[in-house]
């Protein structure tokens, strides 16, 4: 939660719950398996989804 708030106040506005909200939707689309977790193949289809190509090796590196 601290990702989406300025302050340390246990709250969130609604600025901060729609960000919050998206994030949660672009993880739910990138875990197709819906594990919880981003496998290599889930990671590689997400950063080609935004453009941008990573070769197998840094793919290992990051997972």
């Amino acid at each position: 939660m601290y990702l989406f708030t300025n302050s340390n106040a246990l709250k969130i506005g609604p600025k901060e719950f729609t960000a919050l909200f998206y994030s949660l939707q672009n993880w739910r689309r990138s875990d197709k398996d819906r594990s919880g977790r981003i496998d290599i193949n889930e990671l590689r289809d997400a950063l080609l989804s935004l453009g941008f190509s990573v070769s197998p090796v840094i793919l290992d590196l990051l997972v």
